[in-house]
């Protein structure tokens, strides 16, 4: 009795806790929340959450477009408020739960299904086994964060090497592989990867050109051509690993 008690003690307490940052987080638009990501660092040299979101949205407009999908302004909204959660005080709180709070937020404004479903699921698939997002605008959003990321990481050197991969990149690429495989349109991976890479000019502009031997910085850093050459094997390599666990 005391075991539960204590435990009911807790569980009481943490509920309570996500009660008052729901109610405290409702009283805030999702949108009016996004000034709030230019305060959040998606990481150092690539810029905040509020400049990823940007290359979010452009580049789910192009892959959308590429693919043929008819509702483009609903992947625009999505790609807008995908990331916008991370400034609410539940998922500070609660970290495990972003994206999940966005869609759920979402939904209370009143969003379409296609939006709210979008943010709720865009960490989907997590895995080999994980369930894709639902829908084409939501597919479209999470490739395009997934491309983002890998673009990004892959431009500043930053590698997966061994069984080290700090950033999560092959959990990243092999999203991008399942969606594709998977998904409900047929996107044009490699123009989309292009797409990715010269939003990220600014960011990951070369300082350092490997193949051409210019010196202007750390040596780690590939040329442009050099990274997409890199990200196009590992995501091939991704490939190979789910059609051989098909068999």
């Amino acid at each position: 009795g005391r075991v539960r008690a204590g435990n009911e003690w807790v569980v009481a307490a943490r509920l309570a806790d996500a009660k008052f940052f729901f109610e405290k987080d409702r009283a805030v638009a999702l949108v009016d929340r996004r000034e709030g990501l230019a305060k959040l660092t998606f990481q150092e040299k690539l810029g905040s959450y509020a400049e990823k979101s940007a290359r979010l949205v452009a580049l789910s407009e192009s892959i959308a477009a590429a693919a043929g999908l008819s509702d483009v302004a609903a992947v625009r909204s999505a790609a807008e408020l995908l990331k916008v959660d991370l400034a609410t005080d539940m998922v500070k709180e609660f970290t495990d739960l972003q994206g999940v709070v966005g869609g759920l937020y979402a939904r209370g404004e009143g969003a379409p299904e296609p939006v709210w479903q979008a943010i709720y699921d865009q960490y989907r698939p997590a895995g080999a086994k994980d369930a894709l997002p639902r829908g084409a605008v939501g597919q479209v959003t999470a490739l395009a964060d997934r491309l983002d990321t890998l673009a990004g990481f892959f431009g500043l050197g930053l590698i997966p090497t061994g069984s080290k991969d700090p950033f999560g990149l092959r959990r990243a690429a092999l999203g991008v592989v399942r969606i594709a495989l998977e998904g409900e349109m047929d996107p044009d991976l490699l123009a989309a990867l292009g797409n990715a890479f010269d939003l990220l000019d600014e960011k990951i502009r070369t300082r350092v050109d490997v193949d051409k031997g210019t010196a202007a910085g750390p040596s780690k850093q590939p040329s442009r051509e050099k990274a997409l050459e890199m990200l196009v094997e590992f995501l091939r390599d991704r490939l190979t690993h789910v059609l051989g666990e098909r068999g």
